[in-house]
């Protein structure tokens, strides 16, 4: 999945990454690896990828806010500043969370509706494990649902 959503530098260093893995496993799950069978085809109708991946994939890493120029359902355009934390990839639509200090609240933003996205170099006002906690996870959770209609109910977070 990575290397069909993600920005090409995340792509390959998924792909490294799997064939480190392999590299280093017993004779017989190697083999169970390479011949599992288990395969996830090209999609055809996959979007193009966005050049601002990269730059969101370091803001979230390097903690930084984020100027975005958006366009809501109804093709209104605003600016926000936000706060990136996580980017969801979905078969159909990829979200970006985050801390949006116009809504002063917990948001998501569809990837196909990012007109522009600068990094400011600053940092967030506070570390992101602070920002996040208090529920922003099960926020993220509930936006899942109706942008892209996977079923949430199954998807539980993990303690750290």
């Amino acid at each position: 999945m990575a290397n069909q959503s993600a920005d090409p530098a995340l792509a390959e260093a998924a792909g490294q990454a799997l064939r480190r893995i392999t590299s280093v496993l017993p004779n017989d799950l190697r083999l169970e690896v390479e011949t599992s069978g288990l395969f996830v085809p090209g999609r055809c109708d996959a979007p193009l990828t966005e050049t601002w991946l990269p730059t969101l994939r370091q803001a979230i890493r390097r903690e930084h806010i984020l100027q975005l120029d958006y366009r809501d359902a109804e093709d209104s355009p605003s600016q926000r500043r936000i706060w990136p934390f996580a980017m969801a990839f979905f078969d159909e639509t990829r979200l970006i969370a985050a801390w949006c200090e116009l809504r002063q609240d917990f948001r998501h933003f569809r990837a196909d509706r990012v007109q522009r996205l600068t990094d400011t170099g600053q940092r967030y006002p506070e570390r992101a494990p602070a920002c996040c906690a208090a529920g922003a996870f099960n926020k993220v959770l509930r936006w899942i649902e109706p942008a892209t209609g996977i079923e949430t109910t199954r998807i539980t977070r993990r303690a750290p």
